[in-house]
């Protein structure tokens, strides 16, 4: 990264952290600046990061993050004040700011925090579950989704494939 890049990223992170603050004080600001914020968000993400020349190296569930955000924030726009439920779109609007402040954080050159571990977790299990054939992968995310720990799931449906295939004989489709 160039000096004028590293300070363009520096003044990037500076305003994404504004957005952040901004968010994060949503029940004390006007609905309007904070319905405007929220929308642009998420483009102001990505621009930032294609100007700082990162976008291309996120991992793909980091670039789906950022356009996940730009539809919540665009729905949260949408939003008038008095149709709000304050706990659903608190929960919208504490994860964009959360976003936000991850992005700054990437534009200040940090790519080691808690939200970027996660991020490459995530690609680790969804190339994990891509690899289970699909029964398989329906039961594994089934699971899951009632408690069982991921990586202990993965790791016994793809020990049962291979006690499958090996001892009875039963070709499954992938491992």
């Amino acid at each position: 990264m160039t000096d004028a890049q590293e300070a363009t990223g520096g003044e990037d992170a500076l305003a994404l952290r504004e957005m952040s603050a901004t968010l994060w004080r949503w029940k004390l600001e006007p609905w309007p600046e904070i319905a405007e914020t929220a929308r642009s968000a998420g483009p102001i993400m990505q621009d930032r990061l294609v100007a700082n020349r990162l976008w291309e190296s996120l991992p793909a569930s980091e670039q789906a993050a950022v356009h996940w955000a730009m539809t919540s924030g665009h729905e949260l726009a949408g939003l008038t004040e008095a149709r709000l439920d304050y706990e659903r779109e608190g929960v919208s609007i504490r994860r964009l700011a959360d976003h936000l402040r991850h992005v700054a954080d990437l534009c200040d050159g940090w790519k080691h925090g808690k939200r970027a571990k996660d991020a490459r977790y995530a690609e680790e299990i969804g190339r994990s579950l891509a690899a289970l054939p699909d029964g398989w992968r329906g039961e594994a995310v089934r699971r899951i989704m009632t408690g069982e720990d991921v990586p202990s799931t993965l790791a016994d449906a793809t020990r049962g494939i291979n006690i499958l295939r090996n001892v009875y004989g039963i070709d499954t489709g992938k491992p």
